[in-house]
């Protein structure tokens, strides 16, 4: 099926769908802080009477808590949408749109790291070496951001939950290059360049390859798109989905012990690179059904879910902070509680709400902020250029 949604920039119904999965993030990790034995399973105790267990590999259920899902989701439209940006754009414009891609992404990581270096800097005041221990973990800090976070990888100076800007940079780095080769070739044979990295990544059977393979699944789909017309009954986009939302519920955590053991990968005993390779393949089959269908596509294109894809990258970043914050502040409250579910249920209404103010008000206030910065860094650029041609 072709691309349809006109010449915008962007995809109306992905916007909506990641703006869904950023809630779900969260609701993944708050989960994580107050009842982990649903991302855990049974090495954790159960706050829930059991329930918290079950749901940790209930099939279809835990996809609720599972936010490793929901990050390959987030990876896979990364990869969609870059592809269809390149191939909407004109050649000249390449580099400008990778510097702009970085720079969009390392604007608001900078407003982040605030949070690490200010109050490293209070904690700081009046012990020995103040200057040189601030100078060192401003050095840290800004090594992370330019190079270590979203070029390297695997840095957690800021947040561990930013692990995956890596795969979202240099995965779409990758991605742009090789569909900038349909400008010179036919886009049906350049297909099979990121099909076979594909399969070499998902044979070298790690974590970061797996990842990669995501990325690189989601530009395919979108080449695939561009030369294919696919009809599909509705009853097999139904059967994709119920598919997709199976596979995606696959726990993170722990070895599953029901229906899920059953689709470990070989050799993998300890559940180290299936949870990845089964939430790449349910993000895959989870946009290919939603795009197969108007409906649906109109119903994640409602104004109320691409709202939530405005703040969802600062929702992305801000929410261990709020969930940190509000587990210290009302601590007392956890513990002196006759119940302790009404208790968690109060602090997750709390959350909630913090998080998408602050969410909201960071996306009014900093975005175009960073916006006016990053446009007043490519203009100068160009000037530049233009000067020296």
């Amino acid at each position: 099926m072709s691309e349809s949604l006109s010449t915008r920039s962007r995809i109306v119904w992905l916007d909506g769908i990641k703006g869904i999965s950023c809630f779900f993030i969260f609701f993944h990790h708050f989960f994580l802080k107050y009842f982990p034995a649903s991302i855990f399973g049974p090495s954790k105790p159960s706050f829930l009477a059991g329930w918290d267990l079950f749901l940790s590999q209930a099939p279809f259920l835990s996809l609720i808590v599972n936010g490793n899902f929901f990050v390959h989701l987030f990876i896979f439209i990364s990869g969609y949408v870059v592809s269809y940006q390149v191939m909407t754009m004109k050649p000249e414009g390449l580099g400008v749109f990778i510097l702009k891609r970085y720079l969009k992404l390392l604007f608001p990581l900078a407003v982040f790291s605030l949070f690490t270096v200010i109050p490293y800097i209070y904690n700081c005041i009046g012990q020995p070496f103040f200057i040189k221990s601030v100078l060192n973990k401003i050095l840290e800090v800004v090594n992370s951001l330019f190079f270590g976070i979203l070029i390297c990888g695997n840095d957690t100076t800021l947040g561990g939950q930013l692990w995956m800007m890596n795969y979202i940079f240099m995965g779409n780095i990758y991605v742009i290059l090789i569909t900038s080769l349909c400008w010179q070739f036919d886009s049906k044979k350049i297909m099979y360049i990121p099909l076979t990295i594909i399969v070499i990544l998902i044979l070298s059977h790690t974590q970061e390859t797996l990842h990669f393979a995501t990325v690189f699944l989601g530009g395919v789909f979108y080449l695939f798109n561009c030369n294919f017309k696919l009809h599909i009954p509705k009853y097999l986009i139904i059967i994709t989905i119920i598919i997709s939302i199976f596979l995606g519920g696959y726990p993170s955590e722990f070895v599953p012990t029901n229906i899920y053991k059953y689709v470990l990968i070989p050799l993998d005993k300890m559940n180290s690179v299936s949870k990845f390779f089964w939430h790449g393949i349910s993000a895959f089959l989870l946009i290919f059904g939603i795009s197969q269908s108007e409906k649906l596509k109109n119903f994640f294109s409602k104004s109320f879910f691409v709202k939530l894809s405005s703040v969802s990258l600062w929702v992305f970043l801000l929410h261990n902070l709020v969930i940190s914050y509000t587990n210290s502040l009302f601590n007392t409250l956890l513990t002196n509680s006759v119940s302790y579910i009404v208790s968690v249920f109060i602090i997750f209404v709390i959350d909630t709400v913090l998080l998408f103010i602050s969410s909201y008000l960071f996306s009014r206030i900093i975005t175009p902020l960073g916006n006016k910065f990053i446009a007043s860094i490519l203009n100068l650029i160009l000037k530049n250029k233009n000067g020296e041609n």
